[in-house]
């Protein structure tokens, strides 16, 4: 899937599994860890996601990073 579909979609349609509701973080997710490798020195955009405390903003990102390949 990763080499011959789109990776992107991939990525976010697997995090969505877990994350009902929250399609706003998983669209800019990876534009921040992309941002970061165009811009280079991991100078990229930064993300603050803002909600009560224990909502799952910290699992939300966590997660995101789990599906990323090695070394990102």
């Amino acid at each position: 899937m990763l080499i011959k579909g789109n990776p992107l979609k991939f990525i976010q349609n697997t995090w969505k599994k877990s994350h009902v509701g929250d399609n706003a973080v998983g669209k800019t997710l990876p534009v921040c860890v992309a941002s970061a490798y165009i811009i280079g020195d991991n100078a990229g955009l930064s993300l603050i996601i803002t909600g009560p405390s224990g909502k799952g903003k910290s699992n939300a990102v966590n997660d995101f990073f789990d599906l990323l390949p090695p070394g990102i």
